[in-house]
């Protein structure tokens, strides 16, 4: 049994604390599909807009303390800047490479999506496709939601 903690932050806002992995995917799974509602309903905040331009990447996910990265290069480059300035060492206990853990965060939250009838690709890089296909259904949901309203007022 996994026995990781996991926090995950986007700009100042918060989506987990300190969190089993099992938890971590189900807030960022909530955070994911609220943004794209406020996204279909034209009330969404920088962050989320960031989250459907740049998918995953544009969440800060930390692991026991320590950032996980994504992008080697971009690691390898902060490393090196890191040994330059000779903090190596505190960079190393604050910072991990581990682009596996962004494969099955991925693979996890798009098995929960496809069990409830969304099936998009990988959310990586970017959830523009998800974020459509949530708008979409919302904008639906939305109109028979009205036309409910409407009949029962009318049936008065």
């Amino acid at each position: 049994m996994e026995a990781y903690r996991y926090t995950a932050r986007i700009g100042s806002g918060s989506i987990a604390e300190d969190l089993s992995y099992a938890k971590l995917l189900e807030r960022t799974l909530e955070f994911v599909l609220r943004a794209a509602v406020a996204k279909a309903i034209d009330e969404f905040a920088w962050e989320q807009e960031e989250l459907r331009r740049s998918g995953l990447r544009a969440i800060e996910f930390v692991r026991d303390g320590k950032a996980i990265w994504w992008d080697a290069e971009a690691f390898e480059l902060e490393q090196k800047e890191a040994w330059r300035e000779r903090i190596a060492k505190r960079f190393s206990e604050t910072n991990e490479l581990d682009s596996g853990f962004f494969v099955r965060l991925d693979r996890d939250l798009r098995d929960k999506l496809r069990r409830a009838g969304y099936e998009v690709p990988s959310l990586v890089s970017n959830m523009r496709d998800l974020f459509r296909e949530v708008g979409a259904d919302a904008t639906d949901r939305s109109a028979e939601a009205r036309e409910r309203l409407v009949g029962e007022i009318l049936e008065v």
